[in-house]
């Protein structure tokens, strides 16, 4: 039904919002306008969006976390390039760039113990884990992700080694997002070249410094 009536609406583009309010009577739908045609109008609400200044470093295989109380996103590690037209001169970092969203501007919120690329981060309460790292890169000799998790905390401005990822499933790339008391790392790669993804999903408790591994996904993806 639904598909059938957007179907019949000329301009796509248009979306509208639609409450449904349950009763033990049924559904009875508010703010729907209808055209004279007895069409729904649906209009799309405004998402504004603005240039703003630039990081202070390019760099890829970064990763990022808000931190509200701040006023900042933080921008954490990744991969640098000095010089965008020059090849080669690439190097992993450890330094993590606060954005200040109020006054648009950037600045060197600190280091991190180690330099880390391709990860991901969450934050539960005061810690901020940084969970993987991948290396695609010509070293010499190859190099496979670590499994490497640097946390820090809010609290005391300080950085630790969290525990490394269970034996055997260290990646990078991977999907990381935090729900409730932990952080989930799904999928991911380990080898340089990219060619062996995974399907697993782990789970990290930050506060207690845990790994569980969890149920895998039904495909393998980075």
């Amino acid at each position: 039904m639904g598909h059938q009536i957007l179907d019949n609406i000329d301009n796509k583009g248009e979306v509208i919002v639609i409450h449904e309010n349950w009763s033990t009577n049924g559904a009875t739908r508010t703010d729907l306008n209808i055209s004279e045609e007895g069409k729904p109008i649906m209009k799309r609400p405004d998402l504004p969006f603005s240039s703003v200044n630039s990081i202070l470093m390019a760099k890829t295989g970064a990763t990022s976390v808000a931190i509200p109380e701040l006023g900042e996103v933080w921008v954490i590690g990744g991969r640098e390039d000095p010089n965008p037209s020059q090849s080669n001169d690439e190097m992993a970092t450890n330094v993590v760039e606060a954005y200040d969203f109020v006054n648009d501007s950037w600045n060197v919120a600190g280091v991190m113990n180690k330099e880390q690329q391709y990860a991901g981060a969450g934050r539960v309460d005061d810690l901020i884990a940084v969970l993987g790292d991948w290396w695609p890169t010509n070293t010499n000799p190859r190099k496979g992700a670590a499994g490497m998790n640097q946390v820090y905390n809010l609290s005391n401005s300080t950085w630790y080694a969290g525990a490394s990822f269970p034996s055997g499933r260290e990646v990078g790339n991977a999907g990381v997002a935090a729900l409730g008391d932990y952080i989930y790392v799904v999928g991911g790669v380990n080898a340089y070249s990219g060619m062996n993804p995974t399907n697993q999903t782990l789970r990290y408790d930050p506060v207690n410094d845990e790994w569980d591994v969890m149920a895998n996904m039904n495909r393998s993806r980075w």
